[in-house]
Order: structure tokens, then C-alpha cells, then sequence
């Protein structure tokens, strides 16, 4: 499976999820009622689509269980609440 970039940017920043560009990384960090998580994720400024090996990083960073569920982040059927509340009821965030 590959995902473009720009569809990860896009998913991210209409979550929660505010970028701070670097030289070679853009970073997302999630906030959540204006505060900053531990939640945080990076995309590579040269990179044009996501391959299984790197969506499965972001999973990680993301704290899915499954591709599907960061699959379903990405495509939209996953809100910013939902997720929220998904890290709160692992106890992640609070």
C-alpha cells in the first residue's frame, strides 16, 4: 500500500495535529484543548508517497493497532474526537 504525503498532511492538520518545519522533516505534534501531547509524527519534506514500512512508523507514532485504523485516520471515517477519545480510553493522554 501507498499513501501520498500530502493526504498524511492533510489528515494530520485537520486533526489536531500542528506542523513545525524543519530542514529536512516536517514535524506534527497533536494538541488537544490548545494543549501540546506527546503524541508526534514526521513526514520527510522529499518524500511523495508513503510505502508499508513508513505508514507502519506512523502507526506506531500514532499509536494505532493497525494500518486499517491509520488507513481510516487518513481517509476520514476516524474524527479528531475519536482518536482523542481512542488515546484517552489506552490511557495515552488524559
Amino acid at each position: 500500500m501507498k499513501i501520498k504525503a500530502r493526504k498524511i498532511d492533510s489528515a494530520l492538520t485537520r486533526k489536531g495535529f500542528v506542523k513545525n518545519e524543519k530542514k529536512h522533516h516536517i514535524f506534527y505534534f497533536l494538541y488537544v484543548d490548545g494543549k501540546k501531547t506527546q503524541i508526534r509524527t514526521k513526514l520527510s519534506h522529499s518524500s511523495k508517497e508513503y510505502n508499508d514500512n513508513l505508514l507502519s512508523a506512523i502507526r506506531k507514532q500514532l499509536k494505532f493497532d493497525s494500518i486499517k485504523e491509520l488507513e481510516g485516520f487518513i481517509n476520514c471515517p476516524i474524527s479528531e474526537d475519536e482518536y482523542v477519545r481512542m488515546l484517552i480510553d489506552k490511557s495515552i493522554i488524559f
